[in-house]
């Protein structure tokens, strides 16, 4: 039987080093209406990944348009990227992201922006506490929030480290 949760707040902490995630995430499928997901605090590694991307593939209505990850902190070269892709493919309404205080640097920043141009229907994005330390993240974010078919009406950059560079302060 489905059920008619339009909110899914999973948290965990980050000690908590996505034990029980996935089983958790497992059970996504039986919820049909959900409209916000919540899976903040937690470490995500390979396996609670592929969880999640399974999870919200199978989500019946597609019905998801906000996601956050909200502190969680991302095992593995390739976590991020499998939970992005996996979003974007199969999460066909998200219109706001959430991926504060992850933990992002420099190579996650740049994948981010090139999934979001291939996926232009986010409106809200939140990205504070995280790290740009170079102008090729700064240039490849600018570059996606300039493209002509760039949704985006909010974007939240509280607390977000731009570093420096030899000739200073990475040019905004």
């Amino acid at each position: 039987a489905m059920s008619n949760f339009c909110v899914v707040n999973l948290q965990g902490c980050p000690t908590s080093q996505g034990y029980g995630l996935d089983s958790m995430l497992k059970a996504l499928p039986y919820y049909d209406k959900v409209k916000i997901l919540r899976l903040e605090g937690w470490q995500i590694d390979r396996v609670s990944a592929a969880a999640f991307v399974e999870a919200v593939q199978w989500q019946p209505t597609k019905t998801v348009t906000a996601i956050s990850l909200r502190s969680c902190r991302f095992i593995g070269e390739e976590t991020f990227e499998h939970i992005l892709h996996g979003l974007f493919l199969h999460a066909p309404h998200l219109v706001q992201l959430n991926v504060s205080y992850c933990g992002l640097i420099d190579r996650d920043m740049i994948r981010l922006a090139a999934v979001l141009r291939q996926h232009p229907n986010i409106h809200q994005l939140h990205l504070g506490g995280n790290t740009c330390k170079t102008q090729e993240t700064v240039e490849a974010m600018t570059s996606w929030i300039q493209d002509s078919t760039c949704k985006l009406s909010n974007l939240n950059l509280r607390a977000l480290w731009i570093g420096f560079t030899d000739e200073g302060l990475v040019q905004r």
